[in-house]
């Protein structure tokens, strides 16, 4: 499946590209206390929200979340079939088929933009070869990275809690913990049923 984004990389339009901000570009970042995205981008967004087919695209050729490599675009995402000489063979499951609204919705971001004294070069299109390298629009991939965190949280305060009563580390097995394979490995708490006479529920043989 090809993938098509037809708009500009980010990078290529910072020192062009005219909206309300007061912040300043910064990657996005998955880790540590921050919020993932900065005021410029929260910023974007809300700019962006002006045109609704319009977006911002992340395309990560290893799917790390905002990772060194990841490339962004502001664009909107295109069938190919409006672009190429033939049709998707296959657009079910992925971006429905572009409306003409689409890209009214992209010339009215640039005939603002041009308002905003911003001399946007054209539009390219950017082409993204395999699913997994697939243009995704960043709040998707923020509320992704949220939704772990939180699911994260979740996971340990039932793992305390279930430690805390001595139960089998298997959810939601409400047997008691049996110590007779102590598994030097991944150090699990599991009873009996999860558990063989000489290997652990991990996977790893009992060590001597």
């Amino acid at each position: 499946m090809v993938h098509l984004c037809l708009g500009w990389k980010l990078d290529s339009i910072l020192e062009q590209i005219s909206f309300p901000t007061e912040d300043t570009y910064s990657r996005p970042k998955p880790s540590g206390d921050d919020d993932i995205v900065g005021d410029w981008w929260k910023d974007l967004f809300s700019y962006l929200g002006e045109f609704e087919a319009v977006n911002a695209f992340a395309c990560s050729g290893s799917m790390d979340f905002f990772g060194d490599d990841d490339v962004f675009f502001i664009g909107i995402a295109v069938e190919s079939g409006w672009v190429l000489t033939y049709p998707a063979s296959d657009s079910v499951g992925f971006y429905e088929s572009s409306k003409i609204q689409d890209f009214q919705d992209l010339l009215d971001f640039i005939h603002d933009q041009n308002l905003k004294g911003s001399t946007l070069p054209s539009p390219k299109i950017h082409i993204s070869e395999w699913e997994e390298h697939d243009f995704i629009p960043i709040e998707i991939q923020v509320d992704s990275i949220i939704e772990y965190r939180e699911e994260k949280k979740m996971k340990a305060k039932r793992w305390a809690e279930r430690r805390s009563e001595n139960l089998c580390d298997i959810y939601p097995c409400e047997n008691k913990y049996s110590n007779s394979i102590r598994c030097e490995y991944c150090h699990g708490h599991y009873c009996d049923e999860h558990q063989q006479s000489n290997l652990c529920y991990c996977g790893v043989e009992k060590l001597s």
